[in-house]
């Protein structure tokens, strides 16, 4: 309506809230798919993204441990304190509550290696082809795709989407047996919201949340009716 014509200076910062700002995807500071085709070792950004996501969990319980621990010994330092003063317990809530935030992401992750198109007719002596659905330049199940669903996808689903919510159910199981009382401080927020005598509840809806992710990303291809 107002053709307003600004100074350089407050163009360029428009530019950078812009970008600042994005959350879309339209703008961005850093681009993962730019840097990693300058690697030859991965054949798709999507392949190099989703070994990054399967190392997230090892890299941020790493962090979290280095963080706890060095806030520990700068305690030790400044005061002279050495006592524990429940570092280890304030780690070990941290690295649970890191993980239940990444369950699902990791989920999607992992079936998106299954996750392929409808089967497209190639002609004669072709036959039929179908593509993954996260980078349809590559083929399912034929070439190296098969090591990376099996290999990389497989290990992502046992390791996390099943074996987040069954380690949980151990250490609250074990938890139980010794009272729910003493260990309210590192796991209470597992269970707390629940009766008592439903302290595994959590692990349940871990894995409805993992059906629901499973249905979201399989189911794709299929519409919105079916994922419904």
């Amino acid at each position: 309506l107002f053709p307003l014509e600004w100074p350089n200076g407050v163009k360029a910062a428009f530019a950078v809230f812009a970008v600042a700002s994005a959350s879309g995807g339209e703008a961005a500071l850093f681009s993962v798919d730019c840097a990693f085709a300058n690697y030859g070792f991965f054949s798709s950004t999507f392949y190099a993204l989703s070994m990054f996501k399967a190392m997230l969990p090892f890299a941020v319980l790493l962090l979290t441990g280095v963080y706890w621990n060095g806030l520990k010994r700068y305690h030790v330092y400044k005061s002279g304190d050495t006592r524990e003063r429940h570092y280890r317990r304030y780690m070990v809530v941290s690295c649970v509550v890191v993980l239940f935030m990444l369950h699902i992401t990791l989920i999607k992750t992992a079936l998106a290696l299954f996750t392929c198109t409808s089967p497209i007719d190639g002609g004669e002596g072709v036959g039929l082809h179908s593509f993954l659905k996260a980078d349809t330049r590559i083929e399912c199940f034929a070439g190296g795709h098969v090591a990376w669903a099996y290999g990389l996808g497989g290990f992502m689903l046992v390791c996390y989407a099943l074996g987040i919510p069954f380690a949980a159910f151990v250490v609250l199981r074990w938890a139980h047996k010794r009272g729910l009382e003493q260990w309210q401080p590192i796991f209470g927020f597992l269970y707390s919201s629940f009766k008592d005598s439903c302290w595994y509840w959590e692990c349940v809806v871990a894995f409805r949340k993992a059906l629901f992710a499973a249905a979201a990303v399989l189911l794709q291809p299929k519409g919105v009716d079916i994922q419904a």
